[in-house]
Parts: structure tokens; C-alpha cells; sequence
């Protein structure tokens, strides 16, 4: 713990690196409601999109897009869920993933309406010379929800999550600890 950050232009720095990954986890444990701030137009993370949590996506310069769950059904015709899945099969520039061979949006929507998930499409022999390959895809494409979760603590000891969210202009329903930091201090 001699090592966790005491300034929060520092804990701000850290966050920046991993936003996406730590957010995912944050997600995961219930201890996010949305994301947004500055994040970059970053498809991947419509797999986040859930009754509970809305992804705060910028279209123009000042506009935002509040993602849920239809939001990502009208733009890619899948499922959250599966974005992970419609990625590896469409490819996806910012990530420098190719995609399956020949297979566009529009293909990758129908193989996903099909199959539910791309394993389910390689299983039945779909795509068998690019299996590991997809595979590969798809895990490049699949958010880390266990992503741990540097100490983060103002000088009065208290978790910065608050001060970082409201920094980075992000609308989150923010609990004051992390459930593992109440344990460490012996609460539950």
C-alpha cells in the first residue's frame, strides 16, 4: 500500500492508461451505473450496455449518444452480449482486428441471428480454416471484467472513485468503498 498514489493528478494518470479495462470492472461489481467522460469511440465497450448501465458514447463535437441495450440492438442487430462475438467476425479497425474473411456488419449480425454466438458457428464447421483466429478476435474484443483495481485513496484515506468520476464528468452511481477495501479494514 506504500506505493498507491496520494494525488489525484496522479490517480487521474493511472486511470487514463486502463479506463476502459477498470471500468469494466467497476461495471462488473455493480459499483458503476454509466461510463462516458472521455472515452474514445470505442465499439468494444457496447458489451457493457445493460438495464443498468448506460455508455455515454460522443457522435460530434459536444453531442453525446446514451447506449443501452436497443441502442446496440439497432446499431449492430446483436445483442450486448455478443458484440464481442459481432467484432471478431466484422473486424474492427481501432483494434486492428481484420474479421472473418469476406463478412461485413450486415454477415455478421445474420451468422450471430443464426448461430447466438460465434463458437456455435465454428462448432458447426462455419469459418473452420480462421477457428483460432476468431477465437483469438473475439478475446481481443471481450472487455476484462477482472481487471484489478489499483489503490486508490485521497490524503485523508478516503477511495477517490467519487473524485475521479466527477473529474472525468462521468455519471456514476459511485459506493464510498470498495467492498474489498471494507473487508481489508475489517467491516463487511
Amino acid at each position: 500500500k506504500a506505493a498507491c498514489p496520494n494525488k489525484l493528478g496522479q490517480v487521474i494518470e493511472l486511470f487514463e492508461q486502463r479506463i476502459v479495462e477498470l471500468s469494466t470492472t467497476l461495471i462488473s461489481r455493480k459499483l458503476f451505473m454509466s461510463i462516458g467522460g472521455n472515452l474514445k469511440r470505442v465499439p468494444r465497450t457496447f458489451q457493457l450496455a445493460s438495464n443498468r448501465t448506460t455508455i455515454l458514447f460522443p457522435v460530434r463535437a459536444g453531442e453525446i449518444a446514451r447506449i443501452g441495450p436497443k441502442e446496440v440492438r439497432e446499431r449492430y442487430g446483436v445483442d450486448p452480449h455478443q458484440v464481442p462475438d459481432f467484432i471478431a467476425l466484422r473486424g474492427d479497425p481501432s483494434d486492428k482486428i481484420p474479421g472473418a474473411l469476406g463478412v461485413g456488419a450486415t454477415g455478421a449480425a445474420s451468422i450471430l441471428r443464426k448461430y447466438g454466438s460465434l463458437e456455435s458457428a465454428l462448432v458447426d464447421g462455419r469459418f473452420a480454416k480462421q477457428a483460432e483466429e476468431l477465437r483469438l478476435f473475439r478475446s481481443i474484443a471481450t472487455m476484462d471484467r477482472k481487471a484489478p483495481l489499483p489503490c486508490l485513496r485521497n490524503q485523508a484515506g478516503r477511495p477517490l472513485w467519487r473524485e475521479i468520476g466527477n473529474s472525468r464528468n462521468w455519471q456514476s452511481g459511485l459506493k464510498n468503498s470498495l467492498p474489498a477495501e471494507n473487508s481489508a479494514r475489517g467491516r463487511s
